[in-house]
């Protein structure tokens, strides 16, 4: 009897695998950063936003299953390292942070898995950037790792853990964002990369 019990545990477990969670990225953990970089023969900038907000829904062992999601950026938060370029990119001009507080990236779906093992997935997402009051489709290539809960990752945070890591470019013009620095101080062409962490608590 005993290894009856066995055997339906087992096959329950492998035609049931587990359904999709819900993991938030919140502010307050400090963890969560989205970075930027443009480069031109005058000059390199470099800057960074730290308020970062938002949740994903995923079944972190079969992310065939898809991905929802919406990850915000908090446009004041963005550091360049100068407080006077920090309040050019603001204005009206450029970001328009009055007008559009925050910029975000909502994950419709996964378009590929590149390499999936144990607890670690490459894969590229699709989604929609919205900046400046304009969305467009940018595919983002990621790095997802879980981590259930244990004595260890309760010292970070409450919950299955994950980590989401990857990379994108976008053109500057395609958000409506023109302006005589670009192709001279500012270049047309901005490289972003993210690091973010979420718990299912």
């Amino acid at each position: 009897m005993k290894i009856l019990f066995a055997v339906i545990f087992f096959l329950t477990a492998v035609t049931f695998p587990q359904s999709k969670m819900t993991f938030y990225f919140k502010e307050e953990t400090g963890k969560n950063q989205i970075r930027f970089f443009s480069t031109t023969p005058l000059e390199d900038i470099k800057g960074t936003g730290d308020q970062v907000t938002g949740s994903a829904e995923l079944n972190p062992h079969n992310l065939r299953e898809g991905i929802n999601g919406k990850i915000l950026l908090n446009v004041n938060s963005i550091n360049t390292g100068i407080k006077l370029r920090n309040k050019h990119l603001q204005s009206s001009n450029w970001l328009d942070s009055r007008k559009y507080p925050y910029i975000s990236y909502e994950v419709t779906g996964v378009e590929k898995i590149l390499v999936s093992e144990g607890n670690q997935t490459k894969c590229i997402l699709n989604g929609v950037l919205t900046m400046h009051g304009i969305s467009r489709n940018i595919p983002v290539a990621v790095e997802i790792v879980y981590l259930p809960e244990s004595k260890e990752t309760r010292e970070i945070a409450e919950g299955d853990l994950i980590g989401v890591s990857g990379n994108f470019s976008i053109k500057l013009s395609d958000f409506g964002i023109e302006n005589k620095l670009i192709g001279n101080k500012v270049a047309e062409n901005i490289e972003i990369k993210f690091n973010l962490a979420g718990s299912s608590k």
